[in-house]
């Protein structure tokens, strides 16, 4: 049985902008209406900015990257005249472009700026760490993502299961398979807590972790499973494979 590299999904990695012009249009320069605070100092993003950002998200969703860096580019352009929250949305723009074109160098160099931005809001500052663990995942700088996601644990106070797995797959391409395990453990916990199933994805790795591990009995557990809630004939000969690591032959035979 050899070791697989967990496949990634793109749309795990799609860029945390979605709704976030949106969410800024809240935000836009109104003296008789302040925002409730979400950070030490409110900012907010003047009208004129807004267009221009707008205008960009909107050559974003039709692709249009050329467009795109256009306006972004003017943005910049304003330099010191931007206030925190305004650059910290640009640079995150400019990741959702690079992203599309697929430079990850340059998605991972525009979420770092947006991570500098002081008076950074707290749900930016986490969803950007986020995407920048999962930017390091991508050009398999595991060390790296794995940094960034214990710092973005650090911060959330409710982390998806789907990040406990990212987690693990970072350690198990270290070859660290009892931090994968952790991982994974701690993903099936919150899954449950929540009602919910396993992924099939979730499950395979575990399953991929015993076996690095020598763990054949808690291997054919997890393959089990599989064969119960995600029926193949793949997993159903790995089960069978495993009943014979294990010296069991009648119940390799009888799984045959």
């Amino acid at each position: 049985m050899r070791r697989a590299r967990p496949s990634l999904i793109r749309s795990l990695i799609a860029p945390l902008v979605a709704g976030l012009l949106i969410g800024s249009a809240a935000h836009a320069q109104d003296s008789k209406k302040p925002a409730k605070p979400q950070t030490k100092q409110t900012q907010f993003i003047s009208q004129a900015v807004f267009k221009e950002l707008e205008k960009a998200q909107q050559a974003i969703d039709a692709k249009d990257d050329a467009a795109a860096l256009a306006a972004l580019d003017g943005v910049k352009a304003r330099g010191d005249k931007l206030n925190d929250y305004e650059r910290a949305t640009l640079f995150n723009l400019y990741a959702a472009v690079y992203y599309n074109q697929g430079d990850t160098p340059k998605a991972i160099q525009a979420y770092s700026e947006v991570l500098k931005t002081p008076n950074l809001p707290e749900g930016l500052r986490d969803s950007t760490l986020f995407a920048l663990a999962q930017m390091y995942f991508v050009i398999e700088d595991y060390p790296k993502a794995i940094k960034v996601l214990d710092q973005w644990f650090k911060v959330v106070s409710e982390p998806s299961a789907d990040a406990h797995v990212l987690l693990a797959q970072a350690h198990y391409q270290q070859g660290d398979f009892k931090a994968a395990e952790r991982a994974l453990i701690d993903a099936l916990k919150l899954a449950k807590q929540k009602q919910q199933a396993p992924k099939e994805n979730w499950l395979a790795l575990l399953r991929a972790v015993y076996y690095e591990l020598g763990d054949y009995a808690k291997a054919a557990k997890v393959l089990e499973i599989l064969v119960a809630q995600y029926p193949s004939e793949s997993y159903v000969l790995q089960l069978s494979g495993m009943y014979g690591l294990m010296g069991e032959q009648k119940k390799q035979l009888a799984t045959l």
